[in-house]
């Protein structure tokens, strides 16, 4: 179980920019291909005769300039848009001012692996050999939280520009999108597709490209793909397509496992080690922190979600399940996304391929289930919707019988269960029937990032937990239950008193298996530390999303390299 080598490329190597304030000399690192310096002067000759239109928005004809514009070059410049010149030059200052901060003040907002927003370096640099003479700074929304770092007592200055500038690089926006729209005769709901009302994705981005010692052999941005593009691509997210697949493929075919051992295992989990808990009775708290010390997993009945719900969250997930791949691709989940239809996101940290599709939600899906049904995708939405309900509560009521015996905080107590900004993600997973069950894997060895995980194994055993000491134990489908496990935010949380379990699924010849997990974890900016209750803590604090970015590029060695 170790670590792919091609996950070097997802790391921080690739983020954090270098350390332009205390350089010596040019690096290799940043030393591209020599460029046609004859090319460059005819480029930078041309542009000076404004070949590329500058187009004044205040002229009766500005609208037919444009649609020239974006046809001919794509590119065009425009004056009188409408945006304070004063603005213009405080963004200009203040990008200034954040940029002027040193590497190690900057790298206090360093854009996580899988993060979209903060300081790095561009999101493009994994597909190239070289690096980029470039810094710079991602904002989505507000920037508060990242300002307040940086600047804890002079945040507001920075924080007011970009916010009234985001808010005119929308007004602007909507104008040109009005007038390069307009001419190509689009439907009203195609312009209300690219100028929606709410929901639109901005990214506002400031970029910093300092004075270069070498600029003939650096490269600020770069406009082509690379061949390293694999490793990002749809060859980790993407499912085999089960329904035309002919034999086992090798990809899927990982070593031999001992048939003798998970006899045993099955046997002895039918002998209930894992302990089902009624949560009606009133020794279920102690039950229950019993069994999170001992097992770090254990199953609830009586948990208070109606068992039609339960039914109706398997037979929506069959629904999507049973459409052809081809369907189910159209909603494939971005390589940097978090939602849609693919592989398992630990996918890259192993050589072989898991026997597994898998559906993510997060709130709610409505614009997923409209690809895949657009006549009648509100079912799958009002299910999935009123299933998320459900787990809040229960997650809310299993915490508060975990916690409550650790003597916790307050505060505590509400950074695991928040009002608002926690996280939570809904997981469909599928694992069809397999030809060769004894050399696949369903979902490979792991444990969860977040802090509660519920299972609901919809009938069919197919999970799997390690025992120190005992090996592999497979968990019994039991009628009605729920299967709760404790995740590493909890482990560290309660300074390893209570076990992350690591845990696997198996698949079968004869049954398509389905199950449906909801993970809960507290806020990505919140802190996460041993609570304060142990006075000689076995962790280091760090913020959750820092913990869930190394877990990202050390997906095996997370928990040791944050022991204290």
């Amino acid at each position: 179980m170790t670590t792919h080598s091609k996950n070097d490329l997802l790391t921080d190597d690739h983020i954090t920019p270098i350390d332009f304030e205390s350089i010596d000399g040019f690096p290799e690192s940043h030393s591209w291909p020599q460029f046609d310096e004859s090319l460059n002067k005819i480029q930078t000759h041309d542009l000076k005769d404004s070949l590329i239109p500058v187009i004044d928005l205040a002229s009766p004809n500005a609208k037919t300039l444009i649609s020239q514009a974006c046809e001919t070059w794509g590119v065009f410049q425009v004056v009188n848009h409408g945006v304070p010149f004063e603005l213009v030059k405080k963004v200009e200052s203040e990008s200034r001012r954040l940029f002027a901060l040193t590497t190690h003040e900057k790298c206090k907002v360093l854009r996580s692996v899988d993060g979209a927003t903060g300081y790095g370096s561009p999101k493009l640099s994994p597909f190239f050999d070289k690096r980029m003479w470039h810094e710079g700074f991602t904002i989505m929304g507000s920037c508060v939280d990242d300002a307040k770092v940086l600047w804890p007592h002079e945040y507001q200055r920075f924080c007011d520009t970009m916010d009234a500038y985001q808010n005119q690089m929308k007004l602007l926006i909507h104008n040109l999108l009005l007038m390069i729209l307009e001419p190509l005769d689009v439907t009203q709901e195609e312009m209300n597709w690219a100028i929606p009302a709410h929901d639109s994705q901005s990214v506002l981005q400031l970029n910093s490209y300092p004075s270069c010692p070498n600029p003939s052999r650096a490269v600020v941005a770069i406009m082509t793909t690379n061949s390293k593009n694999d490793l990002l691509t749809d060859d980790h997210i993407t499912p085999i397509d089960f329904e035309s697949i002919d034999g086992f493929p090798e990809s899927h075919s990982w070593p031999q496992f001992d048939e003798s051992l998970n006899k045993i295992q099955t046997r002895d989990l039918k002998d209930s080690l894992i302990p089902v808990i009624d949560l009606v009775s009133p020794n279920a708290k102690t039950l229950i922190s019993q069994a999170c010390e001992t097992w770090g997993v254990f199953q609830v009945v009586n948990h208070g979600v109606p068992f039609e719900l339960v039914k109706k969250v398997e037979s929506e997930s069959r629904r999507l399940f049973a459409l052809t791949t081809h369907e189910k691709c159209k909603v494939l989940r971005s390589v940097d996304g978090a939602t849609g239809y693919g592989s398992p996101k630990l996918s890259p940290f192993f050589d072989k391929r898991m026997w597994h599709e898998g559906f993510t939600i997060m709130g709610s899906c409505v614009d997923d289930a409209k690809v895949l049904w657009p006549h009648e995708y509100q079912r799958f939405c009002d299910t999935m919707d009123a299933y998320q309900n459900q787990m809040k509560l229960l997650i809310h009521n299993l915490l508060l019988m975990i916690l409550e015996p650790l003597d916790v905080t307050q505060e505590e107590m509400n950074w695991a269960i928040p009002a608002h900004d926690s996280q939570s993600v809904l997981q469909l997973n599928s694992y069809p029937s397999c030809p060769n069950p004894s050399r696949a894997v369903g979902l490979a060895s792991h444990t969860d990032s977040l802090l509660l995980t519920i299972l609901n194994q919809c009938g069919i055993d197919g999970l799997e937990i390690f025992v120190e000491g005992l090996g592999w134990r497979r968990v019994p489908s039991v009628e009605g239950a729920f299967v709760v496990n404790v995740g590493d935010l909890l482990h560290i949380f309660s300074n390893a008193k209570f076990p992350a379990v690591t845990h696997r699924a198996m698949v079968n010849q004869s049954e398509h298996r389905i199950s449906v997990a909801y993970f809960h974890g507290p806020p990505a900016e919140s802190r996460l530390a041993p609570s304060s209750k142990f006075q000689k803590p076995c962790f280091k604090s760090l913020l959750v999303k820092e913990y869930l970015s190394l877990k990202y590029k050390h997906f095996f060695e997370a928990l040791s390299l944050v022991r204290a």
